[in-house]
């Protein structure tokens, strides 16, 4: 299982890692794979458009990740109906002072 993220683009994994450089919200696979493990992002949006942009592709146990820097809790007081914040990880970037958040919203 593989995670990716590059800026301003969103990573979908399973057991083979797909990866987008698309708008999310358009994308619907021309057939019908399994629900993705994860979502992650980063850069990307703010994190209750994150959730409802990717809502489509998420299954039951799909897990939507954000990395954040501060700790969002206005956003995460927004995460849309159906979804929850299932955890919150704070991040240490060895060189880098600012706080750093790793999000993981699922659904309900």
């Amino acid at each position: 299982m593989g995670v990716h993220a590059c800026s301003s683009m969103v990573a979908i994994w399973a057991r083979t890692p797909w990866l987008r450089r698309a708008p999310i919200e358009n994308w619907q696979p021309a057939y019908a794979p399994a629900a993705p493990d994860g979502i992650i992002s980063r850069a990307f949006a703010d994190l209750a458009d994150f959730v409802e942009l990717t809502a489509h592709l998420a299954g039951p146990d799909t897990r939507i990740l954000a990395m954040k820097g501060l700790y969002p809790a206005d956003e995460i007081a927004r995460i849309p109906a159906g979804f929850a914040l299932e955890q919150s990880l704070e991040l240490t970037v060895p060189g880098l002072s600012a706080e750093r958040h790793l999000i993981i919203v699922k659904r309900t």
